[in-house]
């Protein structure tokens, strides 16, 4: 059998197990899946608790020896659960989630009602201690013994050991405790709540009260005063964050913890070994998985520019963004509010030519939120993916939809035309947000075109100006280049961070790929890589290059933008763009103007810092 990547075995182990669940397998995938499975006892504990299999047929997927006899039994998903949620876990954690389960998750589905004989109480409820206070997108609440955990609900009580996760790019929560101390996670985030005790390692026998564990993504803090002698301790896999009372962003990647103190003061202390440095109002720290990483020290934030030239209405709060090719229309994917009676589910087309934005039309979809838009070349038809699996192409000037797409359950995320506009590309999620693959299909006719290459885990795609093919990431860190007429590949890029944003420039020369804590700027002829431009324990997302490819936009989880000169990398400016993680940057094409979003809040117009030297 071939031998995969780590990452690679989970996305094909999820890729058969959605087979397997519609019927689809051919014979030789069905003997690939029960190799798989046969070899990764907890991965067949978990798919027990994702499906609901006959009383005989869960002991006997608990072994090696009986996997193709499960496989082969009649089974049905969980209402509440995506089917292969399991598998998604597996790209994210790679064996933690898996051994959190435990052994008590392949305990056979009782038939019926089954009379307890247990001689002991029941164990009692666990108090809560804060309360979720808003969800956004795909949220889930569970425990380390039940993970992934249930769909969350706004206002649900939360006790200590409880696990809150966030999803895709859309997903977001807050934590409210009593005292009025918030935490806001952004996307792809993990926080445990823990119970109030004496703190390890460097701040070994102190004694704190509110406990939070960050294991992946970006929370925003804003902490009320604290009892004296009692903090409020966040831990992260490489730092313990003490608290008093401040506001701070504290983002993980897998290399370090990066924490940027807005007020007050507050001590990080280096897991690896235990050195503490006090942070300040106006400073951050970067705490690396390992002394060589580089110094644990307290350094200013780059001075940031806070005031944009044009901030939308607080109520106009968006899903989705796309600015016109010729840089004039602005179009807003409305889903949280109504800008007309009865309408609160719609497109608004903003006229940017002049002055302030200007409300020019209304697009009623009639549809669940909208999870994406693009704008043709031209600038006449507008693509829109929703969240009910449907996509549309609208006439802009007539205001009306001229082809519409059915994408089963899964959610177009990102969408983009070719150079001619006769192809629409679209990636695809699965409603848990977890990347499921490409689709492409004509304009002109509505049918479906070849299938892209590896299109497992296409995010996002991307025309390139100047050619017709289209650019898609892959979660390995590699870029695949097609023909969509064809689906005949033209080149690929590897060895770069798993893509969450692509941009070329005008031109189409130059590429710039957003991946974790970086953004690699790539030569397109050649793939040479041009830049590096690295920020550690800083999230990117999206990305855009300026017209003229010479600067670089980078949106980050903690509300941020960077833009860096190309030629030598040097950093221009950072933009407080928002408080939440930005998702959408793009240029206007003279080079002037910067447009950022963040998801379920009003975006705004920047006026281009100019470049050093110039």
């Amino acid at each position: 059998m071939t031998e995969f990547a780590p990452d690679d075995v989970a996305d094909r182990t999820e890729r058969l197990l959605a087979g397997w669940r519609d019927g689809a397998l051919a014979p030789a995938e069905l003997d690939e899946l029960t190799a798989l499975l046969a070899r990764d006892p907890s991965a067949r504990r978990a798919l027990v608790a994702e499906f609901s299999f006959g009383e005989a047929v869960g002991p006997a997927l608990g072994t090696a020896g009986g996997v193709r006899t499960a496989l082969a039994a009649p089974r049905r998903a969980r209402p509440w659960r995506a089917p292969v949620a399991v598998a998604a876990s597996l790209i994210l954690g790679l064996g933690i989630w898996w051994a959190a389960r435990g052994p008590h998750a392949a305990a056979p589905r009782s038939a019926g009602p089954v009379a307890s004989t247990s001689t002991q109480p029941a164990a009692p409820v666990a108090p809560a201690i804060a309360t979720l206070a808003d969800v956004a997108g795909v949220v889930t609440v569970g425990s380390a013994e039940a993970a992934p955990g249930s769909p969350a609900v706004a206002g649900q009580a939360l006790a200590a050991g409880l696990v809150v996760r966030t999803g895709g790019d859309d997903s977001g929560a807050v934590i409210l405790y009593a005292d009025g101390t918030r935490l806001e996670l952004g996307a792809e985030s993990v926080v445990r709540l823990g119970a109030t005790g004496t703190a390890a390692g460097g701040s070994a026998g102190t004694a704190f009260g509110k406990h939070a564990v960050l294991s992946a993504g970006v929370v925003r803090a804003d902490v009320a005063p604290q009892p004296a002698g009692r903090p409020m301790l966040l831990t992260t896999p490489q730092a313990e964050v003490r608290v008093l009372g401040t506001r701070f962003t504290s983002a993980i990647t897998a290399a370090a913890t990066r924490v940027d103190l807005d007020e007050g003061r507050l001590r990080v202390v280096r897991t690896a070994d235990d050195r503490a440095v006090d942070v300040g109002r106006g400073e951050y720290v970067v705490a690396a998985a390992s002394p060589a990483g580089g110094p644990l020290a307290a350094r200013p934030v780059p001075a940031y520019v806070a005031g944009a030239r044009y901030a939308f209405d607080k109520r106009v709060s968006v899903e989705a963004l796309a600015l016109s090719p010729d840089g004039r229309t602005l179009a807003l994917g409305r889903n949280s509010g109504a800008a007309r009676a009865g309408e609160t589910r719609v497109i608004e087309l903003y006229e940017l030519s002049a002055g302030e934005p200007r409300l020019a039309a209304v697009l009623p979809t009639g549809r669940p939120p909208t999870r994406s838009l693009a704008f043709s070349p031209d600038g006449a038809r507008l693509a829109a993916g929703y969240r009910d699996s449907y996509a549309d192409v609208w006439d802009v000037a007539a205001g009306r939809v001229v082809r519409t797409w059915e994408v089963n359950e899964f959610q177009p995320t990102s969408l983009a035309f070719s150079r001619g506009g006769e192809w629409l590309a679209a990636s695809l999620d699965r409603p848990n947000g977890v990347p499921l693959g490409g689709r492409v299909w004509s304009t002109t006719t509505g049918a479906a075109a070849p299938a892209p290459p590896h299109e497992a885990k296409l995010r996002p795609v991307l025309a390139i100006p100047g050619g017709d093919a289209l650019l898609a990431g892959e979660r390995s860190g590699r870029l695949v280049l097609w023909d969509p007429a064809t689906g005949a590949p033209r080149g690929d890029y590897d060895g770069l961070p798993k893509p969450t944003g692509l941009a070329a420039s005008a031109d189409g020369r130059t590429i710039a790929v957003a991946g974790d804590d970086r953004v690699v700027v790539l030569d397109a002829a050649t793939g040479g890589v041009r830049q590096v431009l690295a920020e550690p324990g800083r999230r990117f997302r999206p990305v855009a290059l300026s017209p003229d490819g010479r600067l670089v936009a980078a949106g980050a989880g903690d509300g941020t933008v960077t833009l860096w000169q190309v030629a030598d990398g040097a950093p221009v400016a950072t933009l407080r763009a928002d408080t939440g993680g930005v998702r959408w940057v793009a240029f206007t094409p003279d080079g002037r103007t910067l447009v950022t979003g963040a998801f379920a809040r009003p975006p705004r117009l920047w006026d281009v810092p100019p470049a050093p030297g110039r």
